[in-house]
């Protein structure tokens, strides 16, 4: 019989330029200690820039997503705006429904997030 619900899984990669924090399965309260921790390690990578996979994720709680919008904005003075690729639909509802797309760049796939890292847009003044 197959599980119905994927293990969550988190890891960080660092690229020749950035870091990646790779997150897939289901991000629930059984999974913040992790989520907490591959936070942690992303932000004390020692690149400039930083990009969030979530294209494998399939479902996030409101929880989660507020511990990875903290460390985002932990991050973001140092390493700037930070990309999050999201491709699920609930994962995506989940993002407007707390104002976390409005706050933080998300993309649909991890190709548009290199773009973005490659070719940010100008910083708005005023």
């Amino acid at each position: 019989m197959c599980p119905t619900t994927l293990p969550p899984s988190v890891c960080v990669t660092l690229g020749e330029d950035h870091a990646t924090l790779t997150l897939s399965g289901e991000l629930d309260l059984a999974s913040r200690e992790l989520l907490d921790a591959a936070c942690h390690e992303a932000a004390r990578s020692s690149r400039s820039r930083l990009l969030v996979d979530m294209e494998s994720v399939t479902f996030v709680d409101c929880g989660s997503l507020a511990l990875l919008r903290s460390a985002l904005d932990r991050a973001a003075p140092r390493v700037g705006p930070v990309p999050v690729a999201a491709g699920h639909r609930l994962v995506l509802r989940v993002m407007d429904l707390t104002g976390f797309s409005r706050a933080h760049v998300v993309v649909r796939s991890v190709e548009e997030a290199l773009r973005f890292l490659r070719h940010p847009p100008p910083a708005r003044t005023g």
